[in-house]
């Protein structure tokens, strides 16, 4: 392995700062070999380096990992940890302690492109809220109905949830792998219903600090 000094400053993605920024590179170290194929009577080479960075910003570590071998057709690149493609919502901690859990479970599966493993957790978020809204009165069905009774979701919410639920079926029942997209549109939704925990609160304390509007005093009418 050799060591490469350097004072070089390269613009990579930040996962703390969620955009690109500028990044010093801290070390770099190459990894570099060849094996001879005696059946095949001809040698595979291959180079792997890793450049640590340092955000320039927040100071976040990040590595990269570039690959190379002789047999490829160009240079295989990753970054640990990976870039995230979704992050968690600024909100999720005030969310109930087992619903936080859960929630950080679904990201990590983002995070590592799990989709299929992303929308089963959506889909436990979704019956996890169900049951501490309404209790386990039963399939899906009851509980979307008996929330839309109580007004606790629109119609429209309520079709919603019955899409992002039946995307959720279908990746344990049907053997579905969903695109990025269609993942994506589930979490939109999933969050969507979870944020009601957080602006319940919010409009509460919105209400107490807002000051009352002043009532008009009625003067009496002057006769001519």
């Amino acid at each position: 392995m050799s060591e490469i000094q350097t004072e070089k400053i390269e613009k990579i993605y930040c996962n703390r700062c969620g955009q690109k920024t500028k990044h010093n590179v801290v070390a770099e170290r190459i990894q570099e070999g060849f094996e001879d194929l005696r059946d095949e009577e001809y040698s595979v080479s291959w180079k792997v380096m890793y450049t640590m960075f340092e955000c320039c910003g927040c100071c976040n570590i990040t590595l990269r990992c570039r690959s190379w071998c002789s047999e490829w057709d160009g240079v295989e690149v990753k970054f640990y940890p990976p870039p995230i493609g979704r992050p968690l919502p600024r909100w999720h901690h005030k969310l109930p302690l087992e619903l936080m859990a859960l929630m950080e479970e679904v990201y990590t599966a983002l995070q590592a492109n799990s989709k299929r493993l992303a929308l089963m957790g959506a889909r436990a978020l979704v019956d996890d809220f169900m049951n501490d809204k309404v209790g386990d009165i039963g399939g899906f069905n009851q509980k979307l109905e008996e929330l839309e009774k109580q007004g606790l979701i629109s119609k429209a919410n309520r079709c919603f949830l019955d899409a992002a639920l039946e995307a959720g079926h279908a990746v344990i029942h049907r053997g579905f792998n969903p695109k990025k997209e269609t993942v994506e549109q589930v979490m939109d939704i999933v969050e969507n219903l979870l944020q009601t925990y957080v602006l319940d609160e919010a409009a509460d304390d919105l209400k107490k600090s807002t000051p009352e509007r002043k009532k008009k005093s009625k003067t009496p009418s002057k006769r001519p």
